[in-house]
């Protein structure tokens, strides 16, 4: 397939043409290629990928080689050396697509109780309260998180109504 071809096909099946993002990285897919593939590398000053990530790994091979100026150039990852060449995107080669594998996203709510004399509703307060709390949560080994305060009538803290049987002995 053409570049352009292998990349419809990998964003209508998967997600996008593979992005090269370190050596490791340009080493595992190396061995999955037994030819020439087209990688996600298209030339617009070769910066960005084409699922629009900025590339800061290249793995070129310096040997010259002679690209027509007047066609579009993209990437292709030669399986042997594990290095790219430049060639016309309307050449046919073999491709590899990505697939992100997204991370469920885990949800959790924490009610917290206070008891204090100062202002809970205080933004200052609030955020000193949210800084101990991510501060304790990495403590604890979580490292990719997000803390955030939740309203209700405007108010991130309210005063919970007092049970009926709550002081009494009966």
């Amino acid at each position: 397939m053409t570049w352009q071809q292998a990349q419809y096909n990998c964003r209508s099946k998967y997600t996008d043409l593979v992005t090269v993002r370190n050596s490791s990285e340009n080493d595992i897919i190396s061995k999955l290629l037994f030819r020439n593939s087209w990688i996600g590398l298209h030339r617009n000053t070769w910066q960005y990928w084409s699922d629009k990530t900025l590339s800061v790994f290249t793995n070129w091979d310096k040997t010259p080689f002679k690209v027509n100026p007047s066609h579009t150039s993209c990437a292709l990852l030669n399986p042997a050396t594990g290095k790219w060449r430049e060639h016309h995107c309307g050449s046919r080669f073999f491709f590899i697509c990505q697939k992100d594998t997204i991370q469920p996203e885990f949800k959790t709510t924490l009610k917290l109780k206070f008891q204090s004399g100062v202002n809970l509703n205080d933004p200052a307060v609030q955020d000193q309260i949210l800084k101990k709390i991510h501060g304790d949560l990495n403590k604890s080994g979580l490292a990719d998180f997000k803390l955030r305060w939740t309203q209700i009538n405007g108010q991130v803290f309210h005063e919970e109504p007092k049970k009926k049987n709550e002081g009494s002995g009966g």
